[in-house]
C-alpha cells in the first residue's frame, strides 16, 4: 500500500499548507487507497489539543507525534490512527510474522514518561494553554509584519497559531508559496538576523532558518522585545 507523509505546517520555515489541499489530498488518499500520513512531530498539541489535523479539520490515517507528549520535557514518540492499521500491531490479533508489524524497544512504555504524558495531555485538553501562545503568537506575527511594513523590507511573515518565521528575500518574488521563499531565500542576511537576536538576549532556530515557537513561558513583553530589535535590524539594512 502507498502512503503521503506530511508536514501540515513546515517545521523550520512555519508555513502551513492550504486547507483546501489538504483537504484534496484527503480525497485523493481516499480515492486511491494511499494512507495519508501527519507528521506532527511538532504541531501535535501545539495548534490544537488534536494538532494541526483538529485546528485544519481534516483527519489522516495514521499520525506521529513527538516529546509534546510528555509536555516538552522527557523524550518520547508516539504513532497512533485508525484502529484497523493499529491492530496490525496486536500479535495476539495477527500471530502470524507475515501478518503482523513488529514493534518493540528498551524505553518503550516507560513509566515517568507515559506519567508525564498523561498529565501534560490534561494541561492541554483544558485549552489555557493555547489561549495564551495563540494570543502571543499572532502578536508577534502581527508585530513582525509591521517592522517589514516599516522598514520597507524585501522579507515575508508566515506562521500559524504559536509557529512563526520570518523571511529574508533576495530579488523580487512573484508568487509567494514554501518553494519560492526557499529558492529565494537570502541565507547571508538571515545569519546577521541569528546574530543580531543573540546580542540582544534572544536566542532563536537556527543561525541558517530562523523560526520562533512561543511556548507558556513567553511573555507580551518578551514578544514586543523581539518585535523591537528585529524592526531595528530590517531598518539598518
Amino acid at each position: 500500500m502507498a502512503s503521503v507523509s506530511i508536514e501540515v505546517v513546515t517545521g523550520g520555515t512555519a508555513y502551513p499548507v492550504d486547507k483546501e489541499f489538504l483537504e484534496g489530498l484527503r480525497e485523493v488518499c481516499n480515492d486511491t487507497d494511499t494512507l495519508l500520513i501527519f507528521d506532527e512531530v511538532i504541531t501535535g498539541f501545539r495548534l490544537a489539543p488534536g494538532g494541526a489535523q483538529q485546528a485544519f479539520g481534516v483527519t489522516p490515517d495514521l499520525t506521529v507525534f513527538g516529546k509534546a507528549i510528555a509536555g516538552g520535557e522527557f523524550p518520547v514518540g508516539a504513532v497512533g490512527g485508525r484502529a484497523d492499521i493499529m491492530e496490525l500491531m496486536d500479535h495476539r490479533k495477527h500471530p502470524k510474522h507475515t501478518q503482523n508489524v513488529v514493534r518493540g524497544g528498551t524505553y518503550v512504555g516507560n513509566p515517568l514518561v507515559t506519567r508525564a504524558g498523561y498529565e501534560a495531555t490534561r494541561v492541554y485538553e483544558k485549552g489555557e494553554v493555547y489561549t495564551h501562545i495563540d494570543r502571543l503568537g499572532q502578536q508577534l506575527m502581527k508585530g513582525l509584519e509591521g517592522a517589514v511594513e516599516n522598514a520597507h523590507a524585501n522579507a515575508r511573515v508566515t506562521g500559524s497559531g504559536s509557529m512563526s518565521k520570518l523571511h529574508f528575500l533576495k530579488g523580487k518574488v512573484k508568487t509567494f508559496g514554501l518553494k519560492s521563499l526557499r529558492t529565494h531565500a537570502d541565507r547571508e542576511t538571515e545569519k546577521k538576523y541569528f546574530h543580531h537576536l543573540l546580542s540582544n538576549g534572544v536566542f532563536a532556530l537556527t543561525d541558517n532558518q530562523v523560526h520562533f515557537y512561543v511556548s507558556m513561558a513567553h511573555t507580551e513583553e518578551e514578544i514586543e522585545k523581539l518585535v523591537r530589535i528585529t524592526e531595528d535590524l530590517l531598518k539598518s539594512l
